[in-house]
């Protein structure tokens, strides 16, 4: 017997299609919100030096770039739509109990990552939030080869974006206690 997400419903022209078949509005509007502000950032940015309008023009760019994207691929017919058949990454329903205490588990390590910034400083935090969303996203078991390698990973990764903010980009980071 089909769950309540599978349940089949009459589309606008009278043809059954499944509700997973359905347009992704919220991410398309989202979409287009980020593109309004993607153009914004750019026109902000040409009031700025030559060297302090790279990030935010960079940032505008991708924004437009991506959110063009998003909206694209949710225009795209799919084949599953196509066929009637669900999708195979819509096999779990988003917002189930499964994937809620790790998308708050997320939300609260950007949370405390933002609020220990100022006070921390980059470095230091930056890798603890890496390492904590590893830990959150992470399915598999954890070896101590593995935690070794993302800790690895994490500073050279956040220390890389540290140089090139600061050394490149010209971007002021907060001091904080720590680096």
């Amino acid at each position: 017997m089909p769950s309540e997400t599978m349940r089949k419903e009459s589309g606008p022209n009278g043809s059954r299609t499944s509700r997973r078949g359905r347009r992704d509005w919220p991410g398309m509007i989202g979409a287009i919100l980020f593109i309004l502000l993607g153009l914004w950032v750019l026109q902000q940015s040409q009031s700025m030096t030559a060297m302090g309008s790279i990030f935010p023009r960079a940032i505008g760019t991708a924004m437009i770039v991506f959110s063009i994207c998003l909206l694209i691929v949710n225009l795209w017919p799919r084949k599953a739509a196509r066929d009637g058949a669900p999708a195979p990454e819509e096999t779990v329903p988003p917002g189930t109990a499964e994937s809620t205490p790790r998308r708050l588990a997320l939300a609260g390590i950007l949370a405390a990552w933002v609020l220990l910034l100022p006070v921390i400083g980059f470095l230091v935090t930056s890798v603890l939030a890496f390492l904590g969303i590893l830990v959150v996203s992470n399915y598999d078991a954890w070896t101590p080869r593995r935690a070794i390698g993302y800790i690895a990973t994490a500073v050279v990764v956040v220390a890389a974006f540290y140089l090139l903010l600061v050394e490149v980009l010209l971007v002021p980071m907060p001091a904080g206690l720590l680096f």
